[in-house]
This record gives C-alpha cells, sequence and structure tokens, in this order.
C-alpha cells in the first residue's frame, strides 16, 4: 500500500510540474546524413568504412545516411531527441571491426549516443564484445561531429591508431518529419516517467 501511495503521489507531481502550455512533437521519420569529411584520414590509417543494417554510404563526399525511426522535438526549446535504431557504421582494420550502433542524437546534451560491438581477432579466433550507450561522437551548433574521448580511445586500442579527441569526423544535417503530441499523452508519459523512476528506487 505504502508504494501504491507514493505511485500515486509522484504521478500527481509528474502532472503538476508540467509547464502549462508547453507542447512536443513525435519525430516519426526521413534521415540523417552525415557527410565523413574524415574518410580521407582514416583511410590513409588503413581504417575502411562500411555502412550497417539500413544506413547506406552515397559516394559523394562520402556521405552516410541513416533512417530516422523515432525521437521527439521540444517545441518550446527546440531540442531533440533523434533515434536510428537498426543502422550505422562498421570501422574496420583487416578482420578488427567496431560496429557504431543504433546512434541517438541528444541535442540538449550536444552529443551522439550509441551501441558498440568489437569484433577482434585473437590468435586467429574471432570475439566480439558490447556496449550500450555510448558517448561516441560530440556535436556544435553547425551539427560537426566530433570524437569523443570514449570512441577515440576504443578505436585507438583496437587499431593501434592515434585518432585524437575532438577529431572532426564529418557534417550533419538532419531531415525530419514530425507530428504533434497530444497534450493527453504528453501528459500520461510525464506521469509513467516518475511513475517508472520512482518504481526503480522502490526496488
Amino acid at each position: 500500500m505504502k508504494i501504491a501511495r507514493l505511485l500515486r503521489a509522484c504521478a500527481l507531481s509528474s502532472l503538476l510540474a508540467l509547464p502549462l502550455g508547453a507542447s512536443a512533437a513525435a519525430i516519426v521519420g526521413n534521415t540523417t546524413s552525415v557527410e565523413l569529411t574524415a574518410a580521407g584520414a582514416l583511410a590513409s590509417l588503413g581504417v575502411a568504412v562500411q555502412p550497417v543494417g539500413t544506413a547506406s554510404l552515397e559516394a559523394a563526399g562520402p556521405t552516410a545516411v541513416f533512417p530516422i525511426t523515432g525521437g521527439s522535438i521540444d517545441d518550446v526549446t527546440g531540442e531533440l531527441l533523434v533515434e536510428h535504431d537498426g543502422s550505422g557504421l562498421s570501422l574496420g582494420v583487416g578482420t578488427d571491426n567496431i560496429l557504431l550502433l543504433n546512434f541517438l542524437i541528444d541535442s540538449a546534451a550536444a552529443t551522439i549516443f550509441g551501441d558498440v560491438v568489437v569484433v577482434d581477432d585473437i590468435a586467429g579466433t574471432l570475439s566480439a564484445s558490447a556496449l550500450n550507450d555510448v558517448d561516441l561522437f560530440s556535436l556544435d551548433a553547425d551539427l560537426n561531429v566530433f570524437l569523443t574521448a570514449t570512441a577515440s580511445g576504443a578505436l585507438n586500442a583496437l587499431f593501434g591508431t592515434a585518432l585524437p579527441t575532438g577529431l572532426k569526423i564529418g557534417e550533419a544535417s538532419l531531415d525530419v518529419s514530425a507530428v504533434p503530441l497530444p497534450p493527453a499523452v504528453m501528459l500520461f508519459g510525464s506521469a509513467l516517467a516518475g511513475m517508472l523512476a520512482l518504481r526503480r528506487r522502490a526496488d
């Protein structure tokens, strides 16, 4: 009973905390394109770049194109969360590869997060390890994409390269389609988020 009362209180506080007139839109599709300005530098180090899943790599640029699968836009702040599930890039040297997958653009954090799968060849035996929600790239106001310390460290450790943190990887452009979220959906989402947070603490 105590937990149930707390959950109801949390839901109510979430509803009350939502500013009147707040609005948001759900992102429903289109693409994010990244002109890979670092492709030449990577190639000179023997690092091959290939698309993964539903991503494509156009010769011009070259430019990587990732289908947008979801997300949201805050109509007040303009902040975006843009999801790209099921696509990514493979960076490889020989039989060693790092897969960067399922990119999430978080404009508020000025960061692109993603999942990482490392496939390496140790004494002729392939092994793989995975990490989720890794901060792979940082963004500036012009949507230039830079390598984070986390990503450069992983690449350098696997490939024996010396890619610096902050290396400019490319220039991004977003082609986004969105639909408004009804206020009732926003209120329910706010309450549900509060309830789930409290349930995790209770567990």
